[in-house]
């Protein structure tokens, strides 16, 4: 009797383990690992409305967001919820519809105005791309504006649009860097606004929301308001109307001189020490005549030069040539500022005196004469055959670049490897003197 209740008890105790461990497979197996939740923000463009509250099924999230601001990234559970907006003064429901929440997504709600016939959208905001580039949307919030879009100033196409009013365009992805911005409409050809230029960083994302009216009637500014939809996306930067000005960069490629001053309109210098081979960042004066003044080592080299700019318009002022033996010149180009998303763009600058005449080539990776290069004189900008202009379509890469000396084909000089990124702006030159023996590249990054 004893050793069978010794084996009823073992066998009772191995019953309940089984149990157990089939009641812990279960619960595993029914409950699953947690969903990544959901994140919903409000953006109020109701011009003449008052705060708005956002809330999912009942529960209020976001409360008294007022027009032109949105309220915070809101976490919460993914699935199918009920998204409705509410006046925050009176409680008065504006709007309610049931609407899927994906696991993992990013959605804002967007309100248009005006309040009496307020009208709301519900949209996905897949927020995030790669490094180097950033992605930027279009929001329509203008009642008498019509259809608008964003581009670059002075580009023949568009970034985002056109857009109708009370819709917003999906994001689109961008180089990251500086633009400088136009609104304009198909339907007014003769019709844009010009703003100065903003910075779009790298993995970034932005939404342009027009605001206002284009009315002088009312109290309603019109603006782009652009919020950084990155983090909790709920601040932003208004765009500022751009003045009459022009931006205009200085430039040392002047041989014998390791550091020059440049005055403007004067005698006062606004650059000061700008070392061989390096250039100024954009210098923003007013469009129009100006002269410029250039000294080395205390001693003027070029006088009350003049440089005509024009409104939105960037240049580069190179100070060329030698201190000695005296051959001091300096060269004014137009810069171009819309990039070329699909390819570098490059200047290339032969400013090297004492050889008569150089030829550019690059190894991508086996030897390539670079077109439009070949030849070049002392003081020339390689110009494409087929656009005109002096900035080249250049692959992104990163390879060394050499000269040879065109005459006897002789290489002069090879860079060490440089790094070329499409939708970026470059100058490439090459200064120095065979005499010294110091003839070298440079090159310049526009944006």
């Amino acid at each position: 009797m004893k050793n069978a209740s010794v084996r009823d008890l073992c066998q009772g105790l191995l019953l309940i383990a089984v149990v157990g461990l089939i009641a812990s497979c279960a619960d595993t197996s029914t409950n699953g690992p947690d969903k990544a939740p959901s994140r919903l923000r409000l953006m109020n463009l109701v011009y003449d409305g008052a705060g708005l509250d956002l809330k999912v099924d009942g529960d209020v999230i976001s409360s008294s967001t007022t027009y032109g601001n949105t309220g915070k990234y809101f976490t919460t559970t993914p699935g199918k919820r009920t998204i409705s907006v509410h006046n925050s003064a009176t409680g008065l429901t504006r709007v309610s519809s049931l609407e899927e929440l994906t696991e993992g997504g990013d959605f804002s709600v967007y309100c248009y105005g005006p309040a009496a016939a307020l009208a709301v959208a519900f949209q996905n905001d897949p927020r995030y791309t790669t490094v180097d580039k950033c992605r930027i949307k279009l929001i329509n919030a203008c009642t008498d504006g019509g259809r608008l879009e964003l581009r670059i100033t002075g580009a023949s196409n568009t970034l985002r649009g056109p857009v109708s009013i009370a819709q917003a365009t999906q994001y689109s992805d961008v180089i990251s860097g500086s633009y400088s911005l136009s609104l304009t409409s198909p339907d007014k050809p003769d019709w844009s606004i010009d703003y100065e230029s903003v910075f779009l960083s790298s993995a970034g994302a932005f939404s342009f929301a027009i605001i206002g009216t284009l009315s002088e009637t009312d109290s309603y500014e019109f603006a782009i308001r652009m919020f950084n939809d990155i983090g909790d996306g709920n601040t932003y930067t208004d765009l500022k109307k751009a003045a009459s000005t022009a931006q205009i960069a200085f430039v040392n490629a002047l041989n014998g001189a390791s550091k020059i001053d440049v005055a403007v309109d004067g005698s006062v210098a606004q650059v000061t020490n700008l070392a061989f081979g390096a250039s100024t960042p954009y210098i923003t004066f007013a469009s129009g005549s100006h002269t410029y003044s250039v000294s080395a080592n205390a001693t003027a080299v070029i006088s009350n030069s003049t440089i005509a700019t024009q409104t939105r318009k960037s240049y580069s002022v190179f100070s060329t040539g030698s201190i000695l033996p005296s051959n001091v010149a300096p060269i004014v180009l137009e810069d171009v500022t819309i990039p070329n998303a699909a390819a570098a763009l490059m200047r290339i600058i032969n400013l090297v005196p004492d050889i008569d005449s150089l030829s550019f080539f690059a190894d991508i990776p086996t030897p390539y004469p670079i077109p439009y290069t070949q030849g070049m004189k002392f003081r020339s900008v390689a110009i494409s055959g087929t656009s005109g202009l002096s900035f080249l379509s250049f692959p992104a890469t990163t390879a060394p670049i050499y000269v040879k000396n065109s005459k006897d084909s002789l290489e002069v000089k090879r860079s060490a490897p440089l790094t070329f990124e499409a939708g970026k702006i470059y100058t490439l030159f090459v200064s120095g003197t065979k005499a010294n023996s110091n003839i070298d590249f440079y090159l310049i990054k526009h944006n």
